[in-house]
């Protein structure tokens, strides 16, 4: 009789011990998920935050982005370089902060809700300058994401315009 209550409280004890480092697996999965949601908004603030600083502090950045978005053609070579790459670091930006809203890594805020991603994506292409870069740009160093997504916001886009 003493050998089957020790094999019990054995087996109870060890039960107790999966049970608790099960919960404490579960507070640690919890855990390295806020973390990463925070590291993930955190960084993807630091690259909104960058690109909007380059455009307000350097001048001659700002005056290539607001001819090329007007009118891409009108740029000089070196200036369409620099217009690319400011569009380019635009697109990894928002297709970063997309991928982290949809995986639950960047909270939706008050302003992500009134005026989503997309919407940044779908505004440039109002410009005739982004459209006109977007047919002429080489599409290999960007990524299936950035890719779809202007089209398909593209093909919307001409959609809407067909319907008015």
């Amino acid at each position: 009789m003493k050998k089957t209550n020790l094999g019990q409280t054995v087996s109870i004890l060890a039960n107790i011990g999966v049970i608790s480092s099960i919960i404490f697996l579960g507070m640690e999965v919890r855990d390295n998920a806020t973390q990463a949601r925070v590291a993930t908004t955190a960084n993807v603030a630091e690259m909104i935050s960058t690109w909007r600083y380059k455009i307000s502090d350097d001048p001659a950045l700002a005056a290539i982005y607001t001819t090329g978005l007007a009118d891409y053609h009108s740029l000089s070579d070196i200036d369409k370089a620099r217009f690319e790459q400011l569009m380019k670091a635009f697109l990894t930006t928002v297709t970063i902060a997309i991928r982290g809203r949809d995986a639950g890594l960047v909270p939706l805020t008050p302003e992500l809700e009134r005026r989503s991603l997309e919407g940044r994506v779908f505004m440039h292409l109002d410009f005739p300058g982004f459209r006109q870069w977007w047919e002429v740009t080489d599409k290999r160093d960007l990524v299936v994401d950035q890719i779809s997504l202007v089209n398909e916001l593209a093909r919307i886009r001409s959609q809407n315009r067909l319907s008015e």
